[in-house]
């Protein structure tokens, strides 16, 4: 095999490898972290707003539609 063609499958597994063990170890950091539940409520308000405003956006273009 050409030392090219070696290489650039050994610079995939390595990669692949480290994107692996990278998930693996922030996906355990984040179970191992969960947020405080009044960081939790705060985020949930957030997005709530945040999906509110986006519908009153939608009906406001809409309605400017129709007119």
């Amino acid at each position: 095999m050409e030392l090219g063609l070696v290489i650039g499958i050994a610079f995939t597994v390595v990669a692949l490898g480290g994107w692996l063990v990278a998930t693996l170890l922030l996906r355990r950091h984040g179970t191992a972290a969960p947020l405080a539940p009044a960081d939790r409520d705060a985020a949930l308000r957030a997005r709530s707003l945040h999906e509110q405003a986006a519908a009153g956006q939608m009906a406001a273009m809409a309605s400017a539609q129709r007119q």
